[in-house]
């Protein structure tokens, strides 16, 4: 009966919870048939599978139950594959150190783009179609058009590498989001954050993060605490350009490294350096509670899938689905196991209160990952005032717990007696 009564006061706790949804974190690795556990890019096509580029093998794919690796001839065997893109039943990628590439998903043959010299640095990214390609590396970016190719942008500061984190198809034209900032791609041409907008952002090289949402890009400082929004006319041209200084409470240290959107299940999440995941809505940062043993570890792409789950690659992990299915395992502090749960109570700053009949009480988050503090006296009655002073009758007395950032109990009332009952009259 008492292990009845514990389990429905978790139900009703979990209920009334202000973490939001709860998500369910599912690791692909070996174990699970993926070929190899350093997952280099992600993607999702129309028709819901998931492409996978390995960091130094095969091309894989996703349907939901199984891996299915791509076999390509021996001499293109062996890719480290940058930003997989696709456009109807084409797929490009970059490939570390063996240039661009074209995979026709129908005829599942494979046609090498370009490969630029040494001096080129790593291949990054390709995106185009109908024969007119840009091709970006770390030190150039190149455009092709029905097999001629030549430079139209030369990055001279060789110590510092062009990174793409994501890349925006605008339906006329790519918006490149990179560690020097946003850069337009159209026409065969380079054009700068500010020229495209036609105006003069201060350090608009600081938005290196972003997606498109219906018409309307939003841009982010690795911090997310600085943000644009573009609205996109009906000619897709840049108009009614706004910024705005967010309040995003980031830990120290924590940088963004991801952000991508899926406007069919119009979801966007964020992926943090310290392998956080946030989902963005609108203007806030919903932080999605690590429901997995350990923190996520080398992570450093997300995509939002047609269902409107995460998926988030790891150069150590392999695979991560985070997902809100229902009659899902929630993992939860050992502490809940013990039978001898005499009291549970949540706060209002959504800690949990918890006395076992060993004369402990205990009190912290309900989060698995997250520890309790022990405290030596059990608690029988707990009495809330206005959800900002809790009164606890314990078997040392009444005890006050005011919530806030650090734990705060003091003795109140009758010290050393036990008290079995507070409340509150008139």
């Amino acid at each position: 009966m008492k292990l009845f009564s514990t389990i429905l006061i978790l139900l009703i706790l979990f209920a009334n919870f202000s973490f939001g949804q709860l998500y369910t974190y599912k690791n692909f690795s070996h174990k699970d048939g993926l070929n190899m556990a350093s997952i280099q890019s992600i993607s999702q096509c129309k028709n819901g599978l998931i492409w996978i580029g390995t960091d130094g093998a095969d091309l894989v794919t996703f349907n939901g139950i199984e891996f299915e690796e791509i076999k390509f001839d021996p001499e293109f065997q062996d890719h480290h594959f940058n930003s997989i893109q696709h456009r109807n039943d084409t797929l490009f990628f970059a490939s570390s150190y063996k240039g661009f590439f074209l995979y026709d998903k129908k005829s599942r043959r494979l046609k090498h783009l370009f490969k630029g010299d040494a001096n080129y640095g790593n291949s990054l990214a390709v995106v185009g179609e109908n024969d007119e390609y840009f091709f970006i590396s770390e030190y150039y970016i190149s455009y092709g058009r029905k097999g001629n190719v030549k430079t139209i942008k030369h990055f001279k500061d060789t110590d510092s590498a062009l990174d793409v984190h994501e890349i925006i198809n605008l339906n006329k034209g790519y918006l490149i989001l990179t560690n020097r900032g946003p850069l337009f791609l159209d026409n065969g041409k380079v054009i700068s954050f500010n020229d495209w907008t036609k105006t003069k952002i201060y350090n608009s090289n600081d938005f290196t993060h972003g997606y498109l949402q219906d018409d309307q890009i939003t841009l982010l400082n690795n911090r997310a605490d600085r943000r644009l929004t573009v609205l996109l006319n009906k000619s897709h041209q840049p108009s009614n350009i706004k910024e705005y200084n967010e309040q995003f409470v980031l830990n120290e240290g924590e940088t963004v490294v991801s952000v991508a959107t899926n406007n069919y299940s119009n979801i966007t999440g964020l992926l943090t350096s310290t392998g956080n995941i946030y989902k963005v809505n609108d203007r806030e940062l919903e932080k999605i509670v690590l429901n997995y043993p350990n923190q996520i570890q080398e992570c450093h792409e997300i995509i939002v899938d047609l269902n409107g789950d995460f998926w988030v690659a790891s150069f150590r992990e392999g695979l991560f689905k985070i997902s809100n299915e229902p009659f899902t395992k929630i993992r939860l502090n050992p502490l809940y196991e013990n039978r001898d749960i005499m009291l549970m109570h949540r706060t209002f700053d959504q800690r949990i209160i918890l006395s076992r009949s060993n004369n402990k009480t205990y009190i912290g988050s309900i989060l698995s990952n997250d520890g309790f503090t022990e405290l030596p006296f059990s608690t029988r009655s707990i009495h809330s005032k206005n959800n900002e002073t809790y009164y606890l009758g314990t078997t040392e007395g009444v005890k006050i717990y005011t919530p806030g950032s650090r734990l705060d109990i003091q003795q109140f009332l009758f010290p050393n007696e036990q008290i079995h009952l507070v409340f509150e009259e008139g």
